[in-house]
Parts: C-alpha cells; structure tokens; sequence
C-alpha cells in the first residue's frame, strides 16, 4: 500500500476508506452486471 501515493483520502482513514471505495466500485460493476444481464435477457426472451 503506497500510503504518499493516496491523493485525496489522506492517510488518517486507515485501510477503511480504501475499503470503502472498493465496495463501491464493485457495487457499481455489480450494476452494471445487472443491467448487461438484464439487455441480454430482454434480447433472448
């Protein structure tokens, strides 16, 4: 973990933050998961 290398968090979150925005991001690619799903369900049916 490059803890200079952290550009707007900041150092003093720990590891949470970090662990927060992973959860995040993979909530979003979860959604869009869905919604692929979703297109490809509506196109066969």
């Amino acid at each position: 973990m490059l803890e200079d290398g952290s550009p707007s968090l900041g150092t003093s979150l720990d590891p949470s933050a970090a662990l927060l925005r992973d959860f995040y991001l993979l909530q979003a690619s979860g959604e869009m998961l869905s919604i692929w799903m979703m297109k490809n369900v509506e196109m066969v049916f």
